[in-house]
């Protein structure tokens, strides 16, 4: 009895903490996007009162509406001829300001490095490396090929990829590698399955292909014959 409590304990925390973690998490977000919907009310006094549960989540998904249709026009009126000369205009006024100069620009290069014209992400692929030292092994992300060569490959002459190594168990922040293209082993596990495993510290451990496993059955299955 002692046994099993503890198990269904411990399994019960299993469930339940990642389910807190994640409604905690979406709950931070929706209230900061939306907070200022709340107080506008408050202060406009529309004459129905908004301190109750209900009639603030009303005025909070009103707020998330009225932000996507902002959003929509902006990005409307951004294709457009004049509005693209309007967003120009705005991006050389930033980029006069001092501190904001580099903020602005640095987040614009990073943006764009996520999401580019053709669609595609700036992590590309999982790939494997051999780190801190000989016989340790990393999970990193390929951001980079370097087909162009530029000021680092031409003073290495070497072909050189770019690597992120994020940090465990948070991925937000890492190291940037500069590895030879020999030495990186790329993974047939996808972006995010790589980033599972990186965020669980290893624990949580991508799933293998139905060929992988079908050719690994096959090699064991010969081994043992041969045995």
């Amino acid at each position: 009895m002692s046994r099993f409590l503890k198990n269904s304990i411990l399994t019960g925390i299993f469930v339940v903490v990642p389910i807190f973690v994640s409604l905690w998490i979406a709950w931070v977000i929706y209230d900061a996007l939306t907070s200022w919907g709340v107080e506008l009310a408050g202060k406009l006094n529309f004459g129905w009162d908004v301190s109750t549960f209900w009639k603030v989540q009303i005025v909070r998904i009103a707020s998330l509406l009225v932000m996507a249709l902002l959003l929509v026009l902006i990005g409307v009126i951004a294709r457009n001829t004049l509005g693209k000369k309007l967003v120009q205009g705005f991006q050389k006024l930033l980029l006069k300001v001092p501190i904001i100069k580099t903020i602005y620009s640095t987040s614009q290069q990073v943006g764009d490095a996520l999401w580019n014209a053709n669609g595609g992400d700036m992590f590309s692929k999982a790939v494997l490396f051999e780190y801190p030292r000989r016989g340790s092994w990393a999970v990193g992300f390929l951001t980079n090929e370097n087909k162009q060569q530029f000021e680092i490959t031409r003073a290495l002459n070497r072909e050189l990829v770019s690597v992120f190594i994020p940090t465990t168990p948070n991925p937000t922040s890492g190291f940037l590698f500069l590895i030879p293209r020999e030495d990186c082993i790329i993974l047939n596990m996808t972006v995010a399955e790589a980033m599972k495993y990186i965020v669980s510290c290893g624990a949580v451990i991508p799933p293998e292909k139905a060929g992988e496993l079908a050719e690994k059955t096959t090699e064991k299955n010969t081994e043992s014959v041969e045995k």
